[in-house]
């Protein structure tokens, strides 16, 4: 019938002996420990479509527990980790001739961050285990609605999947696309998303610069590549506002020939105030060591510009 429903999930666990301890060569800092891990994580649907209205929803869940131990010292040393995660979907729209108007709501976890420090409870995966993050990118479910602030920024927090596309992380999102197939083999589009964070787990000056000196230091000593570290500055507090902003994008899909495709999309996006805390402001004196007195390397209260964008490609098949 018109009705899919289903649920799945995985459970694993490994351990990691005190045989592979293995300390920096340099530093001595100890790279890996004792570990036993386990993890339990899988997803429930429900997808509806009866050639008019059609309706979409999932849950999703992630488990993960990890105790390290130093080798040195087995019995009185155990570190706990976890994550404990979920995540939510529902789309929804109506068909009617060559029209299609479609509508989604999503949300997904942040990480926890309470008097300057991590908690050791995570929503997050990204905060200790960014690979699985990687691993389960979500960019199918926002690539239509969002060109930018999804795709190409990764959500402002680094979030690509293995094949470099961006996806969502840590947002609360509201949606809307709206289709028309002005032929047969054309068809032309319009959408917009607004976003906010659903954490209030990050430092001020998050995005900026990596602290550590590399092999793109400037004349500060701070490494040339961008990066997110979510507890930057311990001292500051976490961002209060979590308005990510809004995007708007149209275009089209066009196929010329049987198995050649022409595609254009434009897209303007106009970061929300979680940015203007969040990220470096270069400008601001002694921006590399933030402290109160010049709020911690931030303007929060600028606005950031617009971003545009836009793409042309040409895809075949055979």
């Amino acid at each position: 019938g018109p009705t899919k429903i289903g649920i799945l999930g995985a459970y694993g666990a490994y351990h990691i002996g005190p045989e592979a301890r293995l300390p920096d060569p340099i530093t001595g800092v100890i790279l890996q420990r004792t570990l036993d891990s386990d993890l339990f994580h899988g997803t429930a649907f429900v997808k509806y479509n009866n050639g008019r209205f059609f309706f979409n929803a999932e849950a999703a869940w992630l488990y993960w527990h990890d105790v390290y131990s130093d080798p040195a010292n087995l019995l009185t040393s155990p570190w706990n980790r976890r994550i404990q995660q979920w995540r939510y979907m529902v789309e929804t729209g109506a068909m009617a001739g060559p029209a299609r108007v479609t509508l989604l709501t999503a949300w997904s976890p942040g990480p926890d961050r309470r008097n300057q420090q991590m908690y050791d409870v995570q929503s997050a995966a990204f905060v200790w285990h960014p690979t699985f993050d990687t691993h389960l990118g979500n960019f199918s479910v926002f690539r239509p609605y969002s060109y930018l602030f999804s795709y190409n920024y990764g959500s402002g927090l680094n979030a690509y999947n293995l094949s470099g596309d961006g996806y969502i992380r840590d947002a609360f999102v509201l949606a809307g696309r709206f289709d028309y197939s002005v032929a047969s083999n054309l068809n032309i589009y319009g959408s917009i998303m607004y976003a906010n964070r659903t954490a209030h787990g990050y430092s001020w000056g998050c995005i900026g610069p990596h602290l550590n000196a590399g092999a793109f230091a400037d004349e500060n000593g701070v490494d040339g590549n961008i990066g997110i570290e979510i507890n930057r500055y311990p001292n500051s507090p976490n961002i209060p506002d979590t308005a990510l902003g809004y995007e708007i994008n149209t275009g089209l899909d066009w196929q010329l020939l049987d198995g050649w495709t022409m595609s254009i999309v434009l897209g303007y996006w106009q970061p929300g105030k979680w940015f203007s805390y969040a990220c470096i402001d270069r400008s601001v004196p002694d921006w590399p060591n933030g402290v109160v007195g010049n709020n911690f390397g931030t303007r929060p209260g600028r606005t950031i510009d617009p971003v545009f964008g836009g793409e042309f490609s040409l895809s075949f098949s055979f």
